[in-house]
């Protein structure tokens, strides 16, 4: 789930950010929730928005906690 928190435009890109929050369940596991922020760039082609770059920034404080890393796509 995300929510978009930030919009600019500058230099015909217009950059995003929205705060996202993901849950992990494993079978027969616990469940982990992991919580960041989007990071886009727009840019417009032929009249459609097309993604430039996407970061997930994710909050190191709920990695610390795991012990191990993980990668979400």
């Amino acid at each position: 789930m995300a929510a978009v928190t930030h919009t600019t435009e500058a230099d015909g890109e217009i950059q995003v950010r929205a705060n996202f929050t993901l849950n992990r369940h494993r079978r027969g596991g616990d469940i982990r929730s992991f919580s960041g922020e989007y990071r886009y760039r727009l840019r417009r082609e032929n009249g459609a928005l097309k993604i430039a770059e996407r970061r997930a920034v994710l909050d190191a404080e709920e990695l610390g906690h795991m012990g191990s890393v993980s990668f979400l796509l």
